[in-house]
């Protein structure tokens, strides 16, 4: 919820997230012991640290990023390299420390998943039904404005941005069908996952569309419990799956209800659909754009691939591997990678290790990250604490893991 800053500056989960490290902090002294952390996360740490560190030892010429990207929010390259790691590294090891039994980890799942629905309900009810919330809610409010006004209309929730927006709806789909491990919760939930639908449709995002598909692929793959419950026809799987995935066609080609224009000139392209073409609709500009990006990130890459330009750049590139490059050189891409792909690995290797409701969040958890590095192909995001909230699920796993407490099955009425 990344629009509700009650200053105007930080927001609620950077005020929590503060107070919770604070917390785990408090907790490692009194208790006199570091948690046990991986070596390819003090490393990919260390990497990270060096790209800022060489990016003050030898600065580079600017001009030309200035140039060719739009003018960057951030002013300092130290500030905001550590930003990122304490989105990568801080928050994950935090949640690792608190979340330390099942019933926590349980919580924080359900905090997620209700969290982000409260963001694409905003947006589904303001496209259905046209209540204005979206603008009444954000700190950005002539941002939001302008989002809303585009043709076809792109919707926020209580996000920034419309591609960061369906990036928050994409990676908690997994923890939303890991909770239902039932026919009945599948059935209970399903009004959640509608929501989660529509407001991807509304956000008119082509990167929520792949991580979407992304999603579906990964947990059909990776998620035997859902396999099993597609296997057998029942009304209380297959029902809400066909009304949801029917509603988001028609929402997909008709565009938001309450946002539809009156020109007929823009009839066409005042659904999401539009966005889906490549030939001379309205997504050519965006195409446009992110193929120059490309272009000069990959020659400014080739003119400085050890040091980078600083890390000012992180999300100039529409691309978060070439945003590494361009930011910090080689260093920041690998030590990110190492950190990022640890946190997969050590996700895969709880299998057996954790049981009942407990591995189907490390599943949900190893899907959300895998589809935000297929995202990351085409989108900028990197700093924002919730990309990483999966991996402190699966650092709080393998506590839980490692305490000899693997899990239970949950009650059938446990939130």
């Amino acid at each position: 919820m990344v629009t509700l800053r009650p200053n105007g500056t930080a927001t609620f989960g950077d005020i929590f997230l503060a107070l919770a490290a604070c917390v785990a902090a408090l907790l490692v002294i009194l208790r006199r012991q570091l948690p046990e952390l991986p070596k390819w996360l003090w490393i990919g740490t260390g990497l990270l640290l060096l790209a800022i560190v060489l990016d003050k030892v030898f600065p580079a010429n600017v001009t030309d990023l200035v140039e060719t990207y739009y003018p960057t929010p951030y002013s300092s390259s130290l500030s905001t390299g550590l930003r990122l790691i304490a989105a990568l590294v801080i928050l994950p090891v935090t949640v690792g420390i608190l979340a330390d039994r099942e019933s926590v980890i349980r919580y924080a799942v359900w905090a997620w998943v209700a969290g982000a629905t409260a963001s694409c309900l905003v947006a589904a009810l303001d496209g259905l039904f046209g209540t204005g919330l979206q603008e009444a809610l954000a700190d950005n409010k002539e941002e939001v404005g302008n989002f809303l006004g585009a043709i076809p209309p792109r919707f926020v929730g209580l996000g920034v941005h419309p591609t960061s927006f369906s990036v928050t709806a994409v990676m908690v789909i997994p923890f939303v069908l890991a909770l239902s491990r039932t026919r009945n919760r599948f059935l209970a939930l399903s009004p959640a996952m509608l929501i989660i639908a529509i407001a991807v449709v509304f956000s008119a995002s082509r990167v929520g569309y792949l991580g979407a598909v992304a999603v579906a692929a990964l947990s059909l793959c990776l998620n035997s419990e859902l396999r099993g419950m597609l296997r057998r026809p029942d009304l209380r799987t297959w029902g809400p799956i066909a009304v949801i995935l029917g509603l988001s066609v028609v929402l997909l080609f008709q565009g938001p209800p309450a946002y539809k224009t009156d020109d007929s000139e823009n009839k066409s392209v005042d659904n999401a659909a539009a966005r889906l073409s490549s030939d001379g609709g309205v997504s050519d500009e965006s195409n446009n754009v992110r193929v120059k990006f490309a272009k000069a990130s990959v020659k400014a890459i080739a003119r400085r691939p050890v040091v980078g330009y600083g890390f000012i750049w992180i999300e100039s590139a529409h691309d978060i591997y070439l945003e590494l490059m361009v930011s910090g050189g080689i260093f920041a891409l690998v030590g990110f990678l190492l950190v990022y792909l640890g946190y997969i690995r050590r996700g895969i290797r709880l299998a057996g290790k954790v049981v009942g409701e407990l591995d189907g969040f490390r599943v949900a958890a190893v899907i959300s990250l895998g589809s935000y590095l297929v995202m990351g192909l085409v989108q900028p995001d990197l700093l924002d604490r919730y990309l990483y909230l999966a991996a402190g699920l699966i650092m709080a796993l393998a506590t839980v893991s490692a305490a000899g407490k693997p899990g239970s099955e949950p009650d059938e009425l446990s939130p």
